[in-house]
């Protein structure tokens, strides 16, 4: 297996045609100074002492395939085994700002490793340098056995899904990742390797807080089309991970990276039409103009152009893993969104219409889940972030003292957060949040509300619906909300008058004054 992984190293990601073509001013990145140094490295890593059902799961996936290779099964999954895989993901996850390829190999007990990077020009897809470290790492990671439970069961669901199934970036998927991208001078490399989170695929299979990230171990390209075999890390909402799987058959993991852009099949067969139909669709989901379409050349001129991985068109064209899927070889168009510039291609196929349904995403640890609404434009890679207070912390007894004539059950602070837009979302201009909280025993027979509690202690009340094992209200901003209980005293007018002795105590005065009035009369 060994032997495998350094065939991998000799195999360069061919991502030239497709990447944005714009200069990069290269930062180093905090990992990279910190193998220079040749220090010890703190990484964020579950000790692999602590993933015996993780390495379990691999090594008889791996005897299965190989039933006559069991020596290498047993001495490269073991933790000082395991650890160089695990590392590679984690080492390569943190490097945003050069085109790389790591690998963390050779490790022994105590997890002091070779580490190897290699550097791409990121525009010509060519090798500019390779360096060799020795470094000694610390696995600061916390284990929970629950989350590896959890991590072991998602993969086996990916790895029964045969090859690539669901992982395909194209059509709106891609579009909106493309339009969440944050930074210019991030690395195509890192930002590809998190745009798994955007993919249907990942979406139906778990759609908890946890973060994947696609190691790019091998991979081919031909213009527009990205196709790579590699592992998938998986890391807790702390950035804590858990598990990476192997960058190798027979548990490996694969994804494509289609920059298309599909069409209706009625679309008339001219260029115009054909921009036209991509424009519409693309700004119909946003609901604003965010792109420009021109077109570019001809397939079959970009191809014996280039000529980066084959040079006879009538290949590329029956390549089943590229254009031979297609109904049709069509043109490159140059599309531009956020005044970046990509290559993309636009194909006439109904069945490949793709409409994001919105974000669903819940937190796997107090199972409290947002929902969006389709029309939302939340990034498909958005997370939910919940802090839940418990009854005895100072901001659970902040809003019970603050406001003593409301029966509090649940106070917590929610939070969407797009890791490729690296912000979070705040608010909605159109639409509601629905927030979704598990059912509890305590809220039988309570009429629920939800309040929000502004600086100035002024409240908003929203409408709590129980519905299977769940309660929800909608919103439209995130911030830190009470599932509190409504009683009488809650249905006075918005007067900021809430104890009724005090407004008898007015309406006798009143009913003085107009006494003493009547008599002077």
């Amino acid at each position: 297996m060994k032997k495998s992984f350094k065939k991998y190293l000799l195999v360069m990601l061919m991502f030239s045609i497709v990447l944005i073509p714009f200069s990069r001013i290269f930062a180093k990145d905090k990992i990279i100074e910190d193998l220079e140094k040749g220090e010890t490295i703190d990484v964020n890593v579950v000790d692999p002492v602590n993933l015996t059902k993780t390495l379990n799961y691999f090594k008889d996936e791996y005897i299965k395939s190989r039933p006559n290779d069991t020596e290498t099964a047993n001495s490269y999954f073991t933790p000082e085994g395991y650890a160089g895989e695990i590392l590679t993901a984690y080492v390569s996850s943190r490097i945003k700002e050069q085109d790389v390829l790591a690998y963390v190999y050779d490790c022994d007990k105590n997890y002091t490793c070779k580490v190897s990077i290699t550097y791409f020009d990121g525009l010509l897809g060519h090798v500019t340098e390779k360096k060799e470290y020795n470094a000694k790492f610390n696995m600061i990671g916390k284990y929970d056995s629950k989350i590896e439970d959890e991590m072991l069961e998602t993969y086996k669901k990916i790895n029964s899904m045969s090859g690539q199934g669901k992982f395909i970036l194209e059509d709106m998927y891609m579009v909106d990742f493309l339009y969440n991208i944050s930074k210019d001078n991030y690395a195509m490399t890192y930002l590809l390797s998190y745009a798994v989170n955007f993919t249907e695929g990942i979406k139906e299979i778990n759609n908890k807080n946890y973060n994947f990230y696609a190691t790019n171990n091998m991979g081919n390209a031909i213009p527009c089309m990205i196709g790579f075999g590699g592992g998938l890390m998986f890391e807790d909402k702390n950035s804590s991970v858990y598990f990476s799987s192997p960058s190798s058959e027979p548990v490996s993991f694969g994804m494509s990276y289609n920059y298309i852009i599909y069409i209706d099949e009625t679309t008339p067969d001219t260029k115009e039409d054909y921009i036209r139909a991509a424009e519409k669709r693309i700004n119909d989901y946003y609901g604003k103009d965010v792109v420009d379409i021109k077109y570019k050349e001809s397939l079959k001129d970009t191809v014996e152009k280039d000529c980066n991985y084959q040079c006879n068109y009538e290949d590329y064209a029956q390549d089943e893993y590229g254009y031979g899927k297609l109904n049709m070889l069509p043109n490159m168009y140059t599309l531009t969104i956020n005044n970046k510039e990509y290559d993309f291609l636009i194909v006439k196929d109904n069945k490949k219409l793709t409409y994001p349904t919105g974000v669903e995403t819940v937190d796997y640890t107090t199972n409290i889940a947002i929902e969006t609404p389709s029309n939302s434009n939340v990034p498909l890679d958005s997370k939910i972030e919940i802090s839940l207070y418990d009854k005895d912390s100072k901001e659970f007894s902040k809003i019970e003292d603050t406001h003593k004539e409301y029966k509090f059950y649940d106070v917590f602070d929610i939070k969407l957060y797009s890791q490729t837009a690296e912000k979070y979302i705040s608010k909605l201009d159109s639409g509601y949040f629905r927030v979704k909280l598990p059912y509890k025993k305590e809220y039988d027979g309570k009429k629920l509300v939800a309040y929000y509690f502004n600086e100035n202690g002024k409240e908003e009340k929203y409408k709590v619906t129980k519905k299977d094992n769940y309660i929800y209200f909608d919103t439209k901003h995130f911030s830190v909300y009470s599932i509190g209980e409504e009683n009488s005293l809650d249905n006075t007018p918005k007067t900021g008058i809430r104890d009724y002795s005090l407004l008898a105590l007015i309406i006798t005065l009143i009913s003085l004054c107009g006494m003493v009035k009547l008599r002077k009369n």
